[in-house]
């Protein structure tokens, strides 16, 4: 969808840069009401701290622009788009991985980083419970949160906790360039591979596949090996 940005109401701006995000609530609301006038303006808030506000401005623009070319301007989030999903797996693993199962999951969105300490302490002066962390620890994860903790902060910011489906379909799944999909066994990929003893007269051959999951490739699809040379 094109649009341009058009002047409007100095007022609406001024609670666009307004310090309290609760006010840049109330900016979303305006833009909203703008129709396709107010999507750039609303495309440029998709990078407010305050997860409220960004979740506000996503169903805004999930209504004003269905095509959602919008989602190259998310910074802090991430969309992932639905499908079937397997869930556990059959082999290897924790007794209650198995058996792997199917399920069907609608797309979702879910923050890039883990919530820091700074955030979460944000949430808990906003309703006056004691949170301490270790000074210089702003940006780190907060740790020792329990799952009701959790669930609370998740509501305060206007988002949920993730199912347990959403969440493995978060960290493992790959979507490829032909629109297939790929499994990885762990969020950053698979295990290395191990072939001994390797080829060309080596001890073993240690190797990656790249993003698409296959062997072979070119740029971020390229394999990473690396090997052992045979002492002569």
């Amino acid at each position: 969808m094109q649009t341009e940005k058009i002047p409007t109401s100095p007022i609406i701006l001024s609670l666009v840069n307004h310090p309290e995000f609760r006010i840049r609530l109330m900016a979303v609301k305006s833009l909203y009401k703008l129709g396709p006038y107010g999507i750039n303006y609303l495309r440029e808030m998709l990078d407010d701290e305050y997860t409220q506000v960004r979740a506000a401005v996503v169903a805004a623009l999930e209504k004003l622009d269905p095509s959602l070319s919008w989602h190259t301007h998310l910074s802090k989030d991430c969309f992932v788009p639905g499908g079937i999903f397997r869930v556990g797996r059959n082999q290897e693993g924790f007794a209650d991985e198995s058996p792997e199962t199917s399920v069907s999951l609608n797309g979702f969105y879910i923050s890039k980083t883990t919530v820091t300490n700074q955030e979460y302490r944000v949430f808990t002066d906003d309703i006056n419970i004691p949170f301490v962390y270790t000074p210089g620890m702003e940006r780190h994860p907060a740790i020792n949160i329990t799952w009701f903790e959790a669930r609370d902060y998740a509501r305060w910011a206007s988002l949920r906790l993730p199912n347990e489906a959403e969440w493995e379909m978060a960290a493992s799944w790959k979507i490829l360039k032909n629109s297939s999909a790929i499994k990885y066994q762990y969020p950053w990929g698979n295990e290395y591979l191990y072939l001994s003893p390797g080829v060309q007269n080596r001890d073993f051959d240690l190797w990656s596949y790249g993003s698409d999951g296959e062997e072979g490739g070119e740029g971020e699809d390229a394999d990473v090996t690396n090997w052992a040379q045979k002492e002569q």
